[in-house]
């Protein structure tokens, strides 16, 4: 087949559009001319339409995202500050309920004191002793209280909430090595027969009102509810068995 018969298939076969050029003696490239498609004019506008409908759909979603995000910034700093306020209030009540509890303590240590002299009872003794041991309770509450609210977020990025935790154990311990104490000289006073209680007046007048405040700072302590208040409000409800205890023990041990 000729050059000439070969061009002339190649026309017949992609139409009269088309350009060819060779290449090489066996490869041709065939040019396309013209690609275009014909639209009409309503298929034109109805795509315009919808592209514009598609543009403000797309401008409306991107605002109602910038709007939903400022809602959302909102809403957790308004959650961060109330957050910050409320652990604010319950440190200022845990500092004011820790400084009530101590000058409540130093005031019924004297008239525990008073009453154990005035008495000679082991139990009411237990009682001083006790008292002597929430003050001691009281000062390091309330020093770990101060140090938690003035922190210095530098040095401690992420508190020193845990220092109460540490001071409850603390004063789990003080509590029992004193309780431990007042058992040893319990045993050693009943084997000696060493000891003549007397549960006067004025004694049994100073532990009932012993027992009536602390009944007020354990309520007030318990429905504050963080860690330190009940930790002082389970020191209070001790001390008021404590006190009932004693005072039963001595009016016993003085009668019988």
């Amino acid at each position: 087949m000729s050059e000439e018969e070969r061009k002339t298939l190649l026309g017949n076969e992609y139409g009269n559009t088309n350009s060819y050029s060779q290449e090489s003696p066996t490869k041709y490239t065939v040019t396309n001319q013209s690609c275009q498609v014909n639209v009409s004019f309503w298929k034109r506008r109805q795509h315009k339409k919808l592209l514009r409908k598609y543009n403000e759909y797309q401008q409306r979603l991107q605002l109602l995202y910038r709007h939903d995000e400022q809602l959302f910034t909102h809403f957790l700093h308004g959650n961060a500050t109330a957050t910050n306020d409320e652990e604010q209030r319950k440190r200022n009540i845990n500092s004011l309920l820790a400084g009530i509890t101590f000058a409540t303590n130093v005031i019924l240590l004297f008239a525990n004191g008073i009453a154990s002299v005035l008495s000679g009872s082991l139990s009411i003794i237990s009682t001083f002793l006790d008292s002597a041991v929430d003050c001691i309770s009281g000062i390091l509450i309330y020093i770990s209280t101060w140090a938690i609210n003035n922190t210095d977020t530098f040095n401690y990025p992420r508190g020193r909430a845990r220092l109460e935790l540490i001071i409850v154990l603390i004063c789990s311990v003080i509590m029992g090595v004193a309780n431990i104490m007042m058992i040893i000289q319990s045993v050693e006073s009943i084997v000696n027969k060493s000891i003549y209680p007397n549960a006067s007046v004025p004694t049994i007048c100073i532990l009932v009102i012993a027992c009536v405040i602390k009944i007020l700072l354990m309520i007030f302590c318990y429905r504050h509810g963080t860690p330190g208040s009940r930790t002082l409000a389970m020191d209070q409800r001790n001390d008021i068995i404590t006190s009932a205890v004693a005072l039963i023990s001595a009016f016993i041990g003085d009668k019988y």
